[in-house]
C-alpha cells in the first residue's frame, strides 16, 4: 500500500470519528425525557390540565351554577293580584300586578321590573368553601303553566341539583291575599352546604310607581330587624354602603312610598346583610337572609304598606 493510499484510508477514519462530535457542537439534541417521548402535545395538554367536571363531588370554580334548561314562566292569580314566576333562581318573580292599584297612567302597579327580577335567590357556601348561587333555571315540577288560587291555595314546586344533591322550592299562594309562603328544602345537606347555612336573597329593591320618580326615590329603603334593632343603610353614588349583622333576624324588606316586599322567617334567621346605592339616579338596595336549612321555611308579603295588614302578620314589619 503506497503512501497515497494510507493517507486517504486515515482521513477517512478521522471524518466518521470526528462527525458525530461536531454535530453535537453546532446542532445539539434536546435532552431526553423518560416517560414522555412518544405522547403526542394535545395529550400532554389534556392530562396536565385541571378538569374541575371531571372530579366527583367538586364544586365548580365558578359562583353560579347555570345549565341548558329553558326559561319557563307560570301565571298565578288570586283575585288581587297576577303574577309571573320564573323558573329562574328556582322561583324568581318576573311580574307581580296588583289589581286594585292604578299608576299614575292609569295601568296597574307592577312591583317587578328589569332591575328587581333576579329576586329570590339562593345561596350557600359548599363543603370545599365555594359560594354557590343556584341562579340557574331550574324544572318546573308538573310543568304547569298557570295557576288559580282565587278560591283555594295552591302550590308550586321548582327543583335542581348540586353535585347529585336535590334542593326544591316550594310556593303556597293563597286566595285573596298578598301573602306568599315560601320553603326551601335540602335533601341531605351535611354533604354539601358549610355550617347547615343558606341565604335568601331580594336584590334589586322595588320599582316605582309614581309619576314623580324623583320624590318616590326619597322613599324607597332597605331593611333588616335583628331583635330591636333595624338595618337600614343608606345609598349613595357610585360608593356600596352595607350592613351586615348576625342575629335572631325577623325580616328582611325592601320598600318605596306605597308599597313593600318582605321575606319573614317563620323561625328567625341567623344573620342578615342589607346593601344600598344609587344606580342611574335610582337608589337600589340588596337584602340578604342568612337561615339554617333545618328551619327553611319563610312569609312573603307584597303588596301596599296597610298598617292594619302588614300589623296582622305579628313581626313589627309596621
Amino acid at each position: 500500500m503506497d503512501r497515497k493510499t494510507l493517507f486517504a484510508f486515515v482521513l477517512i477514519a478521522v471524518v466518521l470519528i470526528l462527525t458525530p462530535w461536531y454535530m453535537d457542537v453546532v446542532s445539539p439534541r434536546p435532552p431526553e425525557t423518560v416517560g414522555l417521548a412518544a405522547t403526542p402535545p394535545t395529550s400532554l395538554k389534556r392530562d396536565i390540565t385541571p378538569n374541575p367536571s371531571a372530579t366527583p363531588n367538586r364544586p365548580p370554580l365558578a359562583t353560579e351554577i347555570a345549565d341548558g334548561s329553558p326559561t319557563k314562566e307560570v301565571v298565578v292569580e288570586n283575585g288581587i293580584y297576577r303574577s309571573t314566576v320564573s323558573n329562574k333562581n328556582g322561583g324568581s318573580f318576573a311580574s307581580f300586578i296588583l289589581n286594585q292599584y292604578d299608576r299614575y297612567d292609569s295601568t296597574l302597579v307592577n312591583l317587578i321590573d328589569g332591575i328587581n327580577k333576579n329576586n329570590l335567590l339562593v345561596g350557600f357556601i359548599s363543603l370545599d368553601g365555594e359560594q354557590i348561587n343556584l341562579n340557574n333555571n331550574w324544572s318546573v315540577i308538573g310543568n304547569p303553566r298557570r295557576i288559580d288560587a282565587s278560591t283555594s291555595q295552591k302550590n308550586l314546586l321548582f327543583q335542581t341539583t348540586f353535585n347529585g344533591y336535590v334542593v326544591q322550592k316550594k310556593f303556597t299562594f293563597y286566595p285573596m291575599s298578598y301573602s306568599v309562603d315560601l320553603e326551601v328544602i335540602f335533601k341531605n345537606p351535611d354533604r354539601f352546604v358549610s355550617r347547615g347555612e343558606y341565604t335568601l336573597s331580594w336584590n334589586g329593591g322595588i320599582t316605582s310607581s309614581e309619576k314623580n320618580t324623583k320624590d318616590d326615590h326619597t322613599y324607597f329603603k332597605g331593611y333588616a330587624y335583628l331583635g330591636d334593632e333595624l338595618l337600614e343603610p343608606g345609598a349613595k353614588e357610585n360608593k356600596l354602603s352595607e350592613e351586615n349583622q348576625r342575629g335572631q333576624t325577623r325580616w328582611t324588606a325592601v320598600k318605596s312610598k306605597y308599597f313593600l316586599s318582605a321575606i319573614i322567617p317563620e323561625t328567625p334567621g341567623l344573620a342578615a346583610v342589607v346593601s344600598g346605592l344609587i344606580e342611574e339616579g335610582r337608589p337600589v338596595f340588596n337584602t340578604k337572609l342568612v337561615q339554617s336549612v333545618s328551619s327553611a321555611r319563610s312569609t312573603l308579603y307584597m303588596g301596599p304598606q296597610n298598617y292594619k295588614t302588614i300589623r296582622s302578620l305579628g313581626v313589627d314589619l309596621e
